[in-house]
């Protein structure tokens, strides 16, 4: 019998059973032997065993029936017993049913909770990932800019101590760069909109080739002045000139409206500029802060000159510097793999 999905077992006759049959078989064997008698009694006409055909038959009716009453006796009982264990296999397996019904109730809440648990590690281990992979990029910069700066202390006799890079300075890997490019290039005048640590580099690179000047525009006196006294520790204020200027709105054909950018009269008097270096104004100041740049410096430009752009990153020096190039027809543009992003534009 199934119940509830379970599967009853199949019943096993027992030991009671097999009696039953041996008793079935011998009756069968008297009913043959009875069979036989009274076939030979008409035949011959006398009794094989001296008694006469009634006695034979009564004999063989009394032990049929007595075989039979043990049979039905045997088949009765075991029919009972059989009942009586198929209800009992049905009582266990109701019992089984209703306490894996139980216990899967009292667990459900556990089961949820375990299912919340799971989800959570995974969550987890998911940030967890994302940290070591941060991590290991950071590590890999460290490490390049730890190299860059190896490299350029080791080209140059660095007389007095040097403030630190990165962060709000200029990194080693664009300050490399911009030495390579000046050795390479050679330029006779460097403009740079922003002073500080690229101002030393450029002034050392620049005593190296025994030529050529730097105008670095700032608009903080207080900075402006802590880098002109850093270029006399280091004994290259002569080849630096500081200019202080106030950011003030400019406007300009190419220029969508007024924006804040260095006195257009502190480059009043430049000419021919080798190479441009753009690491100011502050983002702070406002969107697209260094867009002035090349359209108010554009024609102060050398044939062939070379921009560079910092902190191409961020979007909005990635604009400027698609719109620089859109500008100038002819012009070729590199953006450099550095900590902060660095683009160059190759004016024709």
């Amino acid at each position: 019998m199934a119940q509830n999905g379970f599967r009853t077992a199949r019943y096993v006759p027992d030991r009671g059973l097999v009696r039953l049959v041996g008793l079935a078989v011998g009756a069968a064997a008297a009913v043959c032997a009875a069979t036989w008698a009274l076939a030979t009694t008409t035949r011959e006409g006398s009794a094989p065993w001296g008694s006469g055909p009634d006695w034979t038959a009564t004999v063989v009716v009394l032990f049929v029936v007595a075989v039979g009453g043990r049979v039905a006796r045997e088949v009765s009982g075991s029919r009972r017993a059989a009942v009586a264990d198929g209800h009992q296999r049905d009582e266990r397996l109701d019992r089984l049913e209703r306490s894996v019904s139980a216990l899967s109730s009292v667990n459900e809440p556990v089961l949820l909770r375990v299912g919340e648990v799971a989800a959570a590690v995974e969550q987890v281990g998911t940030r967890v990932d994302r940290s070591v992979a941060r991590s290991r990029k950071a590590l890999q910069t460290d490490l390049r800019q730890a190299e860059a700066l190896v490299n350029l202390r080791a080209g140059f006799d660095v007389r007095a101590p040097l403030p630190m890079s990165r962060g709000w300075a200029a990194s080693p890997d664009v300050l490399l760069t911009l030495v390579d490019l000046v050795l390479t290039r050679r330029p006779r005048l460097i403009v740079e909109a922003g002073s500080g640590l690229s101002t030393l580099w450029f002034c050392y690179a620049l005593e190296r080739l025994g030529a050529g000047r730097v105008v670095s525009l700032d608009h903080d006196p207080h900075f402006a002045e802590l880098t002109r006294r850093r270029l006399q520790l280091h004994g290259l204020e002569h080849r630096a000139e500081i200019r202080v200027s106030q950011l003030q709105p400019v406007e300009h054909p190419e220029l969508s409206a007024p924006q804040p950018w260095y006195s257009p009269e502190h480059v009043a008097d430049l000419e021919k500029i080798d190479l441009l270096f753009v690491d100011g104004p502050p983002a702070s100041t406002g969107p697209r802060s260094r867009m002035p740049a090349l359209p108010i410096l554009r024609e102060r430009l050398s044939p062939g000159a070379l921009i560079v752009l910092d902190d191409l990153v961020r979007e909005d020096e990635q604009e400027i510097l698609r719109r620089w190039q859109e500008m100038l027809p002819g012009s070729r543009s590199e953006s450099l793999d550095h900590e902060k992003g660095t683009g160059l534009l190759f004016l024709p």
